[in-house]
This record gives structure tokens, C-alpha cells and sequence, in this order.
């Protein structure tokens, strides 16, 4: 549930007239992390695949960007 409410506030943060904008120029990138208290791991969320891979490993890693602009 943690992981499908964080694709779900990325796709209503792209409703906001502001964050549109500054996504379609380019000005802004969206990233969804989820962390893991016991572990201390950090997942986010791959826009390109849809799917959460570890940010340790995926350093570069956009849930949004100028060049993908909707979650699926």
C-alpha cells in the first residue's frame, strides 16, 4: 500500500498548474522514495519501468522528469 499511495501522489503532484509547468520545462524532476526503518534501505520509484529499484544502486533514477511526465 506504502508503494502504490507514493506512484498515486506523484500523479496528483503533476495535477498542480505549478509543478506541470516547471515539468514541462524542464525546471523540476519528481522523485518517489520510500524508506525502509529497520533496514534503512531506500527504494524509489523508476519512471521508466514503473517500478521501485534500490536508490544505493539506481543513483540516477527519476519517477518524473522533463522527458516522462505521467506515472503510470
Amino acid at each position: 500500500m506504502v508503494r502504490e499511495n507514493v506512484i498515486a501522489q506523484l500523479a496528483n503532484i503533476q495535477t498542480h498548474p505549478s509543478v506541470r509547468l516547471a515539468l514541462e520545462e524542464g525546471r523540476v524532476t519528481l522523485h518517489g522514495w520510500i524508506y525502509d526503518i529497520e533496514s534503512g534501505r531506500i527504494d524509489a520509484f523508476d519512471g521508466s519501468t514503473g517500478a521501485f529499484v534500490s536508490l544505493a544502486d539506481n543513483l540516477e533514477v527519476n519517477a518524473i522528469s522533463s522527458q516522462a511526465r505521467h506515472v503510470a
